[in-house]
């Protein structure tokens, strides 16, 4: 397991390209030669050269993968005051967590190369400029990434192998090295670094990831060296809490020159933004914003266009934030790369934005009346004609208001101001500047929308906290109806309208609540609203405290300095919240507890985070030592931990809670017979039988008597990759607890299929899905029991070139699916599932269904390890996987599924007592019962 600050600025440095290691690969089967003209005009195929997280600093392309010298130090705890008999050992390498984490996930690493090279890439014989741009992906679980990119072009020399017919990429940093590769000719290599983080910091990522670049460019041969050290420092440092009424903790750091401010997010829950509004305001017209802005309300389907990569994510999360307290979770795709063009085919509302030379797709799309066009570069926005916008008068009070406000002060301020000098200074003064004008902007559009949806409490019903639609409806002018009922009716303001209902009644800080009571003039209305909470209606300006962020070596320390200097309240809550943090990134996980139980905000109080990103990775016997504390018995309820059997196995096999690490003996190293193969399995939790054991084995080893042990190292370390993404989406499974628990087999990356919509495909062994991108919304493609065939294809909707495919048709339907460079994976995996249904039905026997479930699982992980060349079965995948698609082969064999016709009558239920068990088990006794009404309970054996 890797260790991770919780609260990092960023989660992972990474670098795609090409280089010495990878070669110049083509998208294209490349037959040409040498030409340099030739390769220019050939699109490349970018790899990812390395990926750096808190403590991990991987390099796949390359020979040695892992540096196994980063981080450069342990943190340690680093603490003088005394803390008791809570000290524990720092775990080490050798410690097995639970489940495996991995650097990034693989949905989100697959998808990386494309949204950096959103148009494709091509190699250039000039050096042209570095450009940054940004974008957001959203991994299976819905958990959004915000990533800022630079592309810079990186100098290489380059010459084709006749004998690998590979084109060779190498470095040249002195003019012995020049004259060595003579025969070499210069071009430019399109290269990306990438700073990924699970908060939208877009201007600050900028400062860090262009300040990496200046690094390198001028000392270009320690490439890696320079970003694992970025990668440590930047990974290490904390973002604040979010503000706690009206307090606000505001963090400053300094690394290389680099001077980083980081605010908090507010109280309610939204997420942070460091961008200007300007950027929509010099943009477009007013009534456009606001006609997309009703566009985000209304749930239309919108895509944005434009040339310049660079303004797409910035625009749009300007609009983002503009709608707030509104929030959209539905599908969202800032920067849509050409490849997945298709995607504006979803049936379901979206919001893209796409950058290329669109004018015949312009033309197309027009047609299409439920798409909503806005060109950035053109300023104008192309729309249904019956459109309904806000209701006019509310616009012509907003516009007013808009118009009486002083933004020119602002202008006016810049110009007053003395010139900064000192670079820092100048960052805090143009940073005000900008925060002043997005306050300005944004208290305003707050202010429009409690005028047009007024007192919203009136019409809920408090008993069932339920929000009555028809009495609202009831209350507005009729001829706004039309507008309203448009916006009320969607999934948007529905989570907006629950999350009121919640925040009131638990007493939590709600934007439109508190707005709502600060413009409120009916004092009896006022009171009434006032009775239900104790929030503080003033709305004024955040009280911020600035603390200096030094360095992860002290940060302990000086948090603990802190503490011992604050008296007051909510700065204090929001320091121990920052060392707990800290103590659990040293796995000192009783010390970090004590700081959060210590917290007395309840609305700052980790619970979240705790439960689905800290208990998970603990054993159990580290929950249940943390329990026995002093400081958890005494606390609160609501911060104690639930007991709701969140470690409840749900996979096909059990969950493997122990790791590879965990052996220290050297034998392990050794080549493993069978039996001493199946050990290591129990010991890892993989519960087979003794059969499904044994065609594992063959798989990997194909056919031999002994298991190398780097095949099996790669093998199990690809399983508890995918159990852990596996695991990460069954809360999204329906949940039945009479009937057979239903697991995740398969998952895909985010994918179309045509009628449903966009997200990942999940296979169980009872039916196929689709979890919405966004929302995570389930949808039944079909159940696996339906399915008449399955076929091969090429699919086209026209919006993008033909691509392979599968068809499967089912008793009501054909679908397509095209999972991205996996259509074979899966074409085998739906054969052998579907396969166990038929054979079930034909022998009466349920439980085949469930092996073949395991088979379906082991294969996939035996085809992604087998990518490995390392690994033995690499050299033979076809064969190797034959060994496994067990039920795939017995269906063809049809003599075996005969059964006579009174037998079929009479049996009802094949029973296999050995199901879960390594070996098969006696039946020791018999229970029949004779029921009127019911069948007879019968079993012979």
């Amino acid at each position: 397991m890797t260790k991770k600050l919780h609260n990092s600025l960023i989660d992972y440095l990474v670098l795609v390209g090409c280089d010495k290691d990878t070669g110049l690969i083509f998208k294209d089967q490349f037959a040409g030669n040498e030409n340099l003209d030739e390769i220019l005009s050939i699109p490349i195929e970018p790899s990812i050269l390395s990926v750096i997280s808190c403590d991990l600093a991987t390099y796949p392309s390359s020979h040695n993968q892992i540096n196994t010298k980063y981080p450069p130090y342990k943190l340690t705890k680093d603490v003088s005051f005394d803390l008791g008999d809570s000290k524990e050992e720092i775990n080490s390498r050798h410690v097995a967590l639970k489940p495996v984490e991995v650097p990034i996930q693989a949905d989100v690493l697959y998808n990386l190369a494309q949204f950096c090279f959103p148009n494709q890439a091509f190699v250039s014989k000039l050096k042209i400029d570095p450009f940054v741009h940004s974008f957001v992906l959203t991994d299976m679980e819905g958990k959004k990434k915000f990533s800022v990119a630079l592309t810079y072009f990186r100098e290489f020399y380059c010459s084709k192998n006749d004998e690998t017919n590979m084109f060779e990429l190498v470095e040249i940093f002195s003019e012995d090295e020049m004259k060595e590769k003579r025969n070499y000719f210069q071009i430019y290599v399109p290269t990306s670094i990438i700073l990924m983080s699970q908060f939208s910091y877009f201007d600050v990522l900028k400062d860090c990831v262009s300040k990496i670049y200046n690094s390198i460019s001028s000392i270009s041969k320690s490439l890696n060296s320079i970003m694992e050290r970025f990668a440590f420092q930047f990974t290490h440092l904390p973002v604040p809490p979010k503000s706690l009424t009206r307090f606000g903790l505001i963090l400053e750091a300094s690394f290389d020159d680099v001077f980083i401010s980081l605010n908090p997010s507010d109280e309610f829950e939204n997420q942070v933004f460091d961008l200007s509004l300007s950027l929509l305001f010099n943009r477009f017209a007013f009534d456009d914003i606001l006609i997309v802005i009703f566009g985000f309300l209304s749930e239309s389907k919108m895509l944005f266009i434009s040339k310049n990569t660079s303004l797409l994510t910035p625009v749009l999360e300007c609009f983002m934030k503009l709608i707030q307290p509104f929030k959209w979770f539905l599908s969202y795709v800032p920067l849509l790369p050409g490849s997945q063009l298709g995607y504006i085919e979803a049936p379901h509302p979206f919001i893209m934005g796409f950058c290329s030379d669109y004018e015949n797709l312009k033309n197309q799309l027009e047609e299409d009346n439920d798409l909503m066009i806005i060109d950035i570069d053109e300023k104008k926005i192309y729309k249904n004609n019956d459109f309904v916008n806000f209701p006019q008068n509310f616009v012509d009070d907003l516009r007013k208001n808009f118009n009486l406000m002083d933004l020119n002060e602002i202008e006016t301020k810049k110009l007053t101001s003395p010139t900064k000098f000192d670079n820092d200074l100048q960052k805090r003064f143009d940073k005000s500047i900008r925060d002043d004008y997005n306050s300005k902007i944004f208290d305003l559009f707050v202010e429009f929308y409690v005028e047009i949806f007024g007192d919203l409490t009136q019409f809920i019903k408090w008993q069932t906290k339920k929000f009555d639609k028809e009495n609202y409806f009831n209350s507005v002018n009729e001829s706004d109806l039309e507008f309203y009922k448009k916006v009320i009716n969607t999934s948007i303001f529905e989570i907006f309208i629950n999350s009121l209902i919640k925040n009131i009644s638990e007493d939590k800080p709600d934007l439109y609540y508190q707005k709502q009571i600060a413009k409120s003039s009916d004092k009896r209305c006022l009171h009434k609203l006032e009775a239900r909470s104790n929030s503080n209606v003033n709305f004024i300006r955040l009280i911020t405290k600035t603390l200096v962020f030094k360095s992860p070596k002290t940060a302990i320390q000086d948090f603990t300095n802190e503490l011992k200097n604050t008296n007051i309240l909510f700065h204090k809550d929001s320091i121990l919240y920052l060392r707990g943090l800290y103590f659990i990134l040293i796995n000192q996980h009783i010390d970090g507890f004590r700081d959060f139980f210590q917290i007395d905000s309840k609305n700052l109080f980790p619970k979240e985070l705790i439960k689905e990103n800290i208990l998970p990775f603990l054993p159990i016997s580290q929950i249940e030592k943390i329990k026995s504390q002093d400081y958890y018995i005494s606390s609160e309820d609501f911060k104690k931990f639930d007991d709701d059997n969140e470690n409840e196995n749900n996979s096909a096999f059990g969950n493997s809670i122990n790791s590879l690490d965990t052996f220290e003996d050297i034998e392990f190293l050794n080549d493993l017979k069978f039996d001493e193969f199946t050990q290591k399995l129990i010991f890892l939790e993989i519960r087979l039988d003794n059969e499904i054991s044994r065609r594992l084995f063959d798989a990997l080893t194909i056919g031999n008597s002994k298991l190398d042990f780097a095949t099996f190292e790669i093998f199990i370390d690809t399983y508890q990759l995918k159990e852990s993404e596996l695991n990460k989406i069954k809360k999204f499974l329906p949940k039945n607890k009479i009937r057979t628990k239903e697991f995740a087999l398969k998952i895909s990356n985010h994918t179309l299929v045509p009628n449903y919509g966009i997200g990942n495909l999940v296979l169980t062994q009872k039916c196929l899905y689709l979890l919405e991108l966004g929302t995570n919304k389930r949808k039944v493609i079909t159940e696996i029991k339906d399915i008449i065939s399955i076929e091969k294809t090429q699919y086209n909707n026209g919006l993008f070139n033909s691509k392979s495919a599968l068809k499967i048709n089912t008793l009501n339907e054909a679908v397509h699916i095209s999972p991205d460079n996996e259509v074979n994976v899966w074409y085998l995996l739906f054969n052998e599932l579907c396969s166990s249904f038929r054979i079930a039905n034909e022998t009466k026997d349920s439980s085949v269904v469930q092996l073949a479930a395991i088979n379906v699982i082991l294969m996939d992980s035996v085809l992604q390890s087998g990518l490995n060349s390392i690994a033995n079965h690499s050299r033979d995948l076809d064969k190797s996987i034959k060994y496994l698609c067990f039920y795939t082969l017995y269906k063809s064999e049809l003599s075996k599924l005969n059964m006579s016709k009174d037998a079929k009558k009479i049996l009802h239920l094949k029973i296999n007592p050995s199901i879960r068990e390594y070996t098969y088990q006696s039946v020791e006794s018999i229970i029949s019962a004779d029921i009127d009404g019911y069948p007879t309970v019968w079993c012979a054996v």
